[in-house]
């Protein structure tokens, strides 16, 4: 302590520096056996230190406290709300200590480079994702949307979707998130150039991808367009929405109407499941056969209960029946979530470009 006041009240920035670096060796050497007091101890010194230190060796510590679990809190977001971004990047990009709160309020009051560092970190939940495409450029929306570790809020992907317009490499980057919802792609793509468009239609997995396009070609069809219903799904649909608005209604809700023989209500619930229009559930499940539901069933990451009840509402049950479940049962286990969610979506841009056309 006695070096520590010494450094502080030098005339010197490179005795205030050295004791600096010799704090956060004395920090890093035990960070994973001290307890919560002795980091707080930690946290005191060294934000007295780093007020009394150069850029460079802020940076330093930033850089070097950055991956460690329990750094010392303060000390953290001293120098992630710092001004210079090479002080604040490499807490902003890797440090843990950051709550959602400290990371939405830096997005909504600090520059661009600061909400870039943040898109940038291995996770990101919604609430900050949110924040970043409402307060980012459009060089933070391509490093976000780029980022596999972001999760964002159906909000975020309408916002994002709406700020991609005009740009043709975001709204490509945009369209190629495996997690965005069916309802914003199909906007997405309806005011995409052509060329976007194509790129999109023509993006198909890398894995198997003849076996892949001999299903999407089988299931597609008259799926891609939007037929006029035959069946009365206006009551099941205000049914179903109004068990969402009350947060009654989930992957047990399908189940039960399945069971029940509610098939409209199934279909609908099955629809809003997958993120697609019930017209497209609605060819799938009429269709002769059972690749196209299993692989929107697939694509929600429904249980195989619930999927076995579905296809026994239009198989029916008997011994036939038996052995064509026992046979989907294994060709559903077979199929990768990823997988079945690019089919899906490859169907919906083909829908799309059938419109468009």
């Amino acid at each position: 302590m006695a070096d520590v006041e010494a450094a502080v009240s030098s005339k010197t920035s490179g005795e205030r520096e050295q004791t600096l670096a010799r704090v956060a060796d004395l920090f890093l050497a035990q960070a994973d056996r001290v307890n919560d007091e002795h980091v707080a101890v930690f946290d005191d010194v060294l934000l007295r230190l780093i007020d009394a230190v150069e850029q460079d060796a802020k940076s330093e510590l930033g850089r070097r406290l950055a991956p460690v679990d329990n750094a010392p809190y303060q000390t953290i977001k001293s120098l992630a709300h710092h001004d210079d971004i090479a002080v604040a990047a490499p807490v902003l990009a890797q440090s843990a200590k950051l709550s959602e709160e400290d990371l939405v309020e830096i997005a909504k009051t600090k520059g661009q480079d600061h909400l870039a560092a943040i898109s940038q970190r291995p996770a990101l939940k919604p609430k900050v994702t949110d924040a970043l495409v409402q307060n980012g450029d459009k060089d933070v929306m391509r490093t976000l949307v780029s980022n596999a570790g972001a999760a964002f809020s159906d909000r975020g992907f309408a916002t994002l979707a709406a700020r991609a317009q005009g740009d043709d490499g975001l709204v490509e980057q945009v369209g190629m998130r495996l997690d965005l919802p069916m309802q914003i792609l199909r906007k997405l793509m309806a005011k995409a150039s052509s060329t976007v468009q194509q790129h999109l239609t023509d993006f198909a997995p890398l894995e198997s991808r003849d076996e892949l396009h001999r299903i999407v070609t089988s299931i597609s069809g008259d799926v891609v367009r939007q037929a006029a219903l035959t069946r009365g799904y206006a009551e099941a649909q205000a049914f179903v929405g109004q068990m969402k608005q009350s947060g009654d209604f989930g992957e047990y809700s399908v189940l039960e109407f399945a069971k029940m023989g509610r098939n409209e209500e199934m279909l609908v619930g099955l629809s809003i499941l997958c993120g697609v229009p019930v017209s497209i559930i609605d060819r799938l499940w009429r269709g002769s056969r059972h690749d196209g539901l299993l692989i929107a069933c697939r694509s929600a990451d429904l249980k195989w209960l619930t999927v076995g009840a579905v296809l026994t509402s239009r198989i029916g049950h008997g011994p036939e029946a038996a052995d064509e479940l026992r046979k989907a049962k294994a060709e559903y286990n077979k199929l990768a979530i990823a997988s079945a969610r690019k089919i899906l979506r490859f169907c919906i841009l083909r829908e799309t470009a059938t419109k468009r056309a």
